[in-house]
């Protein structure tokens, strides 16, 4: 687990680390959603779109590969 740290500023933004961003992969325009639990908060990245994110989970496999790879997945539901 790490910890990375950023300062709320005036306006009550906050500037998420490049090291998160990157660990993330959020970019510009990106949403995120708070799970808020007992004065506790898990920041969540929302993808775009359900393609997008199945795109960025491929890391360069073809479409045959993901089709079996969402097979397999399924089954195990």
């Amino acid at each position: 687990m790490q910890v990375l740290e950023s300062t709320v500023t005036s306006k009550f933004q906050l500037t998420l680390p490049k090291k998160l961003r990157r660990l993330l992969n959020i970019g510009v325009g990106d949403k995120v959603s708070f799970l808020v639990e007992d004065k506790k908060a898990v920041f969540i990245p929302k993808p775009s779109s359900v393609v997008e994110a199945l795109a960025k989970l491929s890391k360069g496999k073809r479409f045959a590969g993901i089709r079996a790879e969402v097979r397999a997945a399924r089954k195990e539901w």
